[in-house]
């Protein structure tokens, strides 16, 4: 156990290092923007004493808007990194067997993503608390905005917007989680192919297993983009509770998913799926 925590830790700051290099991207990305656009205003003389108001508030905006395309992009390093590290013959010399090596490997990049959905909060946050220091004019108009538009739903309670935000917040976590597995799946099985079945390693025979898996993934998908795609569409809405997406049964869908893919992938990296050399 004293292995696999401290294994644990130092998988998990390789992948740190991404997340808070992603963050300060973000906030840079953030802040550039912003800057171009008060910047035009002053060059076009449109930018006015009453303009600087809106500053502070339209740098969270930009900041959590830019955190919808921060997930997805660090989704995609960190896969890239997990399967180097599966692959590593340095890394799975560690004293672990390859299930808790996989394991270990999975659950902290689990834990990163949970880790950058905090920094980003956070950050988003004190921009919050800094804007309600120096405009809380606009700060109250903005509070009471969002007042008005709960007041708006009918039979509209505080506990549901909290339960709805918080099933949000567990299918990225959950399909975060799925796009791990998902990809080391392929990888997995892949390899396994093309090491252990010589009559199917040719190009052919692997490419034709590959569409065949991706197939069925796209079919798994499917349902994903459906309920993803009004969210996305709606998110007041579901926070609301005035729009259903059948969120509660796709968080169920992929918890089945996780677990099943994560049993499957332990089973094929402790018996099929080996360390490349050391180049």
């Amino acid at each position: 156990m004293t292995v696999f925590k401290h294994l644990f830790k130092e998988l998990f700051k390789q992948k740190k290092r991404n997340a808070n290099a992603v963050v300060i991207i973000q906030f840079v990305a953030a802040l550039a923007i912003l800057i171009i656009t008060m910047g035009n205003l002053i060059i076009n003389k449109d930018f006015s004493s009453e303009d600087w108001r809106d500053i502070e508030p339209l740098s969270y905006i930009l900041f959590g808007l830019f955190s919808f395309v921060a997930l997805p992009i660090y989704l995609i390093v960190t896969c890239v990194k997990n399967e180097r590290f599966n692959r590593s013959q340095t890394w799975r010399l560690a004293p672990v067997n390859d299930e808790m090596f996989y394991l270990d490997n999975i659950l902290s990049s689990f834990a990163s993503v949970v880790y950058l959905m905090v920094a980003q909060f956070l950050i988003t946050a004190a921009l919050v608390g800094i804007g309600s220091l120096l405009f809380k004019d606009v700060f109250n108009d903005t509070i009471k905005t969002f007042v008005n538009m709960f007041k708006a739903g009918s039979g509209l309670h505080f506990n549901i917007v909290i339960g709805n935000a918080l099933q949000i917040i567990c299918f990225i976590i959950l399909f975060s989680l799925f796009t791990y597995l998902i990809i080391s799946f392929l990888n997995f099985a892949t390899r396994s192919i093309m090491d252990y079945l010589p009559g199917m390693s040719s190009k052919t025979g692997v490419f034709i297993v590959q569409v065949v898996l991706i197939i069925l993934i796209m079919r798994l998908l499917t349902t994903l983009f459906k309920i993803f795609g009004r969210l996305i569409t709606s998110p007041m809405g579901y926070l609301l509770g005035s729009a259903s997406t059948g969120l509660g049964k796709a968080i169920l869908l992929y918890l089945v998913l996780d677990i099943a893919l994560l049993l499957i992938n332990m089973f094929l990296i402790s018996k099929f799926f080996e360390a490349a050399p050391n180049k």
